[in-house]
């Protein structure tokens, strides 16, 4: 996996960050965060008031010779039944719309959960969110490139590099980087929150995520930095890579997700708490000046048996 070409945002509807995880593909997953019985239904125990309400978010967008299909997820808060479905798919375009120097992407990203506030009866130390996921997914893609049609971005100006012990290094960039790129990425995540807000506390605990993606880049990067006044390195940097990278393997596979996402806490009675409990999913393709290009992605956690349902919700 080429790590920089993963931290390039891929559009201003990504919500992209590197998380220490383990790609799923090709196996059944089954992720079960703390070992804790599941709730049968929502609840907020030991609370004078409890309001929940739906979280419900959709955002989709296409460019290019590319599709998207994202219907609205819900969420049932009797039931905690919920649904999630994203389905996209770019390729090369004719020579009609611009051939291969027709950018093509489409991006789906959806979020479901619920807000629970809550006055609390008495003292508490943790909450427990229950998620039950069952999702079928996939992702493709595969091009070719000639690298002398992959475009080049060239930066160059005043450079300064900021050091952990707080030194500071004055300098001048220069930057040239060429690329193309065939791309296609699943992922599912959450990340549980309370916030206290009586004293204005956040708490976070450990979330699930499950994700896959795949393609491959060609890419022709030349990084040199030259530092004029250094007061702490003083030695230049130059990086330069060239080649063909690899961002994984596509295929199918069936995603499972379970279990109860702890957090803890020091919540004192009386004291108003705001928990947040959600889940996103992001569906991504993307052919960038590449040749009989084709990705395709699918998260299906709405049909056929699948579901995003939220269990349960109880404070102790």
């Amino acid at each position: 996996m080429n790590g920089k070409a993963l931290q390039r945002e891929k559009s201003s509807l990504s919500k992209w960050s590197l998380r220490a995880s383990v790609p799923v593909l090709g196996a059944m997953v089954a992720v079960v965060l703390m070992a804790l019985a599941p709730v049968a239904s929502a609840a907020a125990a030991g609370a004078v008031t409890s309001h929940a309400k739906v979280i419900i978010e959709d955002e989709f967008g296409v460019q290019g010779c590319a599709k998207d299909t994202s219907p609205h997820p819900s969420l049932n808060l009797i039931t905690g039944a919920g649904r999630a479905y994203t389905k996209g798919q770019s390729k090369t375009c004719g020579a009609s719309k611009g051939g291969n120097t027709q950018i093509g992407e489409s991006i789906g990203y959806l979020e479901l959960g619920a807000s629970e506030g809550m006055k609390l009866a008495k003292a508490a130390s943790t909450v427990n969110i229950t998620w039950n996921i069952s999702a079928a997914t996939s992702d493709s893609a595969s091009g070719k490139f000639v690298p002398s049609q992959c475009p080049w971005d060239n930066i160059s100006g005043p450079s300064v590099t900021f050091f952990a012990n707080g030194s500071v290094a004055a300098g001048y960039l220069n930057l040239s980087e060429s690329y193309c790129e065939v791309f296609s990425l699943w992922e599912l995540f959450s990340e549980p929150v309370v916030v206290d807000e009586t004293t204005g506390v956040t708490s976070y605990g450990a979330g699930l995520f499950a994700y896959n993606q795949s393609g491959s880049e060609y890419e022709n990067y030349t990084l040199d930095i030259n530092y004029t006044s250094p007061s702490y390195w003083s030695s230049n940097i130059s990086q330069h890579t060239v080649g063909n990278f690899s961002f994984g393997t596509g295929g199918s596979s069936q995603v499972n997700l379970g279990g109860s996402s702890l957090i803890t806490g020091s919540w004192a009675k009386g004291d108003r708490l705001l928990i947040e409990a959600y889940v996103e999913v992001i569906a991504e393709t993307e052919v960038y000046y590449s040749n009989h290009a084709h990705a395709s992605v699918l998260f299906n956690g709405s049909t056929a048996g699948n579901h995003v349902d939220l269990k349960g919700i109880t404070v102790s």
